[in-house]
């Protein structure tokens, strides 16, 4: 079977396998007459919402090219003129009487503006329009005045709809004797000679950033995460939560009203932690994937996290946006959550592909336990294959297992997971019995010491493939298992004792998702292990201090160099095998 692509087929294509620019003749637009008959191509549309360039002569004179450049303003495409002047081509002639907003003058500037255009990461194309050469400019003008008389037949004809393009191409090729086809071939042999350098200049941009990229990140589990350039991506749950916290000292569960105080505020792991990364990292944040309803709750969510990249969160027709009620002791400690969150089976594999651009370009890629286990999969599956480091924020005790459950062991692909000690808990003893058939989880420590002696004996099994696990232990600190080395097979441990405070504990919903993401944060700026233990501390406390799970205190200037923000991290001793 013999075919061809249109150029948003072929600009569909280029995105999908990384192919950032292309060369055509020339694009379709808006027909004459098309404000009456919506006659449209499909071309226009597809400039405003894939991120690619296309190089190509302009717009043919039977189209009308005003309209179809006011359309492409409206889709948000950079269109500019390849040239030392603004003046628009009309495929065969130079001039179409219209102007590009811009025009660039050398494959340099070509490339500069494409690379902006991807720095931003905006997701509409790039049309450069390249004149025809001079040497062919008399064809052109000849062609252009067979174009005319052939539209007027076509015209007094009859000829509508698709039927005009192919009825004006045999007419001109007639009434030019051939003149039309030579210069067609000339104008899309320079076409791809523009094409091919701005390539080239692309290329050659890309090459030098990559050298510039801070080589220092040492957490990381591949060396490769510092050749991206894109913003982190957050995959999970976004909720809208209702804190109910009861002001007496004792909570009766006899069906008596106590009194408390109510209040509302945006949370689920996915949310939270892109929350606290965009707080931490400033603009463009992370770019969160996650579903909410047509509903008011979804509306209000979306509006009041501006601060986090949304693009990725899906609205969905007839669906609840997520909702959590946590009730709170007077001490602000969660004795009970009642979740809503059945609209989380809509983060499926098909919402993550369509954000797959920013997820190949990521440095790093967060996802919770309240995806569904094969959207799960598919991530884990997709970043391994592409070497893009995996966090796991477990989520709760029910929903941590997802990556244990399958015989393709989809958990060996993560990076890093940050469990509870009730999570890791149970993690370990998926693994432990599938690997060693030794249940290792039958004895459940109480004192810190011993708590933290069994973090570091869960953990171990799991290392095996993990490049680290922070285990969040709540007022016993956090215990930070991870290899000596990217490559190397030693680990090391450390426990970090929470640092004494004089604020109030308000809330601890938000404080393992903020201690988690200000990790993350600080091995994106290449922090050492330790300094992003001292970041993710201070993260966590002004997170317990603080009524919102993620609050406002939470400012990029907490990335800076700190000092005796907390006692000193204590190395654990690693247990000999079998010992």
């Amino acid at each position: 079977m013999n075919g061809g692509t249109t150029v948003s087929a072929t600009m569909a294509i280029c995105h999908k396998v990384g192919i950032p620019i292309f060369v055509t003749g020339g694009i379709g637009g808006v027909h004459k007459g098309g404000e009456h008959s919506l006659d449209i191509s499909a071309d226009l549309t597809e400039l405003g919402r894939t991120p690619v360039a296309v190089v190509s002569a302009g717009i043919k004179s039977i189209l009308d090219i005003g309209r179809t450049l006011e359309y492409l303003e409206t889709e948000g495409v950079c269109v500019v003129t390849y040239g030392r002047t603004k003046e628009f081509p009309a495929f065969f002639t130079s001039r179409s009487g219209h102007l590009s907003p811009w025009n660039v003058e050398s494959p340099e500037e070509a490339a500069s503006l494409i690379a902006n255009r991807d720095a931003m990461l905006l997701n509409s194309g790039v049309l450069i329009a390249v004149p025809i050469p001079e040497d062919s400019a008399a064809d052109g003008r000849l062609v252009e005045a067979a174009i005319t008389s052939a539209v007027e037949e076509a015209r007094a004809n009859g000829v509508a709809g698709n039927a005009v393009t192919p009825y004006v191409l045999k007419r001109v090729n007639e009434l030019t004797h051939g003149v039309s086809l030579r210069a067609n071939i000339a104008l899309i042999k320079n076409n791809a000679s523009v094409g091919a350098k701005i390539a080239v200049a692309l290329a050659s941009r890309e090459s030098c950033s990559q050298e510039r990229q801070p080589r220092n990140i040492t957490l990381l589990k591949t060396p490769t995460v510092c050749d991206r350039t894109g913003q982190p991506v957050v995959i999970g749950g976004a909720n809208v939560d209702t804190i109910v916290q009861v002001a007496e000292a004792e909570i009766k569960m006899d069906g008596s009203t106590h009194a408390g105080a109510v209040r509302r505020s945006f949370g689920g792991v996915g949310r939270n932690v892109a929350d606290c990364i965009s707080r931490l990292l400033g603009a463009p944040g992370a770019l969160l994937v996650s579903a909410v309803g047509e509903d008011a709750l979804g509306a209000d969510l979306l509006a009041n996290n501006s601060h986090i990249d949304l693009r990725g969160v899906a609205r969905v027709p007839h669906r609840r946006t997520a909702s959590y009620i946590c009730v709170l002791d007077s001490g602000g400690n969660c004795n009970i959550g009642i979740g809503d969150m059945d609209i989380h089976s809509e983060i499926t594999i098909q919402q993550v592909q369509k954000n797959e651009t920013h997820i190949l370009r990521a440095p790093l890629v967060a996802i919770d336990g309240n995806v569904p286990k094969e959207t799960l999969d598919y991530v884990v599956n997709l970043c391994q294959d592409k070497k893009i480091p995996v966090w796991y924020e477990p989520t709760d005790i029910r929903k941590a297992v997802k990556p244990f459950l399958n015989s393709s062991c989809t958990w060996k692909g993560l990076s890093y997971i940050t469990p509870n000690l009730q999570e890791l808990r149970v993690m370990q003893k998926l693994v432990v019995s599938t690997d060693d058939d030794n249940d290792d989880t039958a004895s459940l420590a109480t004192d810190t010491v011993a708590l933290i002696d069994e973090a570091l004996r869960l953990s171990l099994p799991l290392m095996r493939h993990l490049h680290g696990v922070l285990v969040t232990m709540g007022p016993n600190g956090a215990v930070f298992i991870t290899r000596k080395h990217p490559q190397s097979e030693e680990v090391e441990a450390f426990h970090y004792p929470i640092p004494k405070s004089q604020e109030t504990m308000r809330s601890v919903s938000g404080a393992g998702d903020c201690l988690a993401a200000a990790v993350m944060c600080g091995t994106l700026v290449g922090l050492d292990k330790h300094k992003c233990m001292e970041v993710a501390l201070k993260a966590a406390a002004l997170s317990v201090s603080s009524h919102d799970t993620v609050p406002d205190t939470i400012q990029p200037s907490i990335l800076s160099p700190l000092t005796n923000i907390c006692e000193s991290p204590r190395r654990l001793t690693i247990p000999s095998p079998g010992s």
